[in-house]
């Protein structure tokens, strides 16, 4: 069965709650280390999700590690121990060994094999990829075995191009997070334990703005 997560975005500035079967289970909230906090309430566990890669800034990328406060009070009343996410994360990092999850110009890592956000599925019309969601992958083919050689399609062009490579569809996303349907990401059993998110980083790389 498919883990269906809803993102929508609130009044308060760069803030979004994030629910799930209905029920609001977890928030983002812009941090003081120019990246965000998200936070869910049934065990205040906490992340940081921060756009700098490998050492750089990056377009389509983020990082997500475990923030050193996870637990710690109740998150969902924001009570507690003071948070300084700026602690917990190095932004300038070109080690990514503590990660939850990478994902660097849409493709990220799990459980050994290589997915990208946002994939044109092998197979499909490409008119189904214009009107319709935009699907989750998994490259079962992909040429590499390592996140950071990923940077080598940036500035090569020819069939080797990044958005040309094809997946299995294992999840898709859609909407926007200001609109009244929100941001809507479902994902498959084989990415069901990282739902939560990859919910948070399709919100924040395509339906924040």
């Amino acid at each position: 069965m498919d883990s269906e997560y809803f993102v929508k975005k609130y009044p308060a500035p760069l803030e979004a709650k994030i629910f799930q079967n209905g029920i609001e289970i977890a928030e983002l909230k812009k941090n003081d280390a120019s990246g965000f906090t998200l936070t869910k309430y049934d065990d205040g566990k906490e992340w940081i999700l921060a756009n700098s890669v490998h050492g750089q800034r990056r377009p389509f990328s983020l990082s997500i590690r475990e923030s050193g406060n996870a637990g710690r009070g109740d998150a969902a009343s924001g009570k507690g121990a003071k948070r300084h996410p700026h602690h917990d994360y190095n932004e300038h990092a070109s080690s990514h060994t503590g990660d939850v999850l990478t994902v660097k110009n849409h493709v990220f890592k799990h459980g050994g094999k290589f997915y990208m956000l946002r994939n044109h599925p092998e197979g499909s019309a490409p008119k189904s990829y214009l009107s319709g969601p935009r699907y989750i992958s998994r490259l079962d083919n992909f040429p590499h075995s390592e996140l950071s050689e990923v940077g080598k399609h940036d500035s090569h062009g020819g069939s080797h191009r990044l958005k040309r490579f094809r997946g299995v569809p294992v999840g898709e996303a859609s909407g926007l997070g200001i609109a009244g349907s929100g941001h809507r990401v479902k994902v498959g059993e084989e990415l069901r334990d990282i739902g939560l998110l990859l919910a948070a980083s399709s919100y924040l790389l395509y339906a924040s703005a």
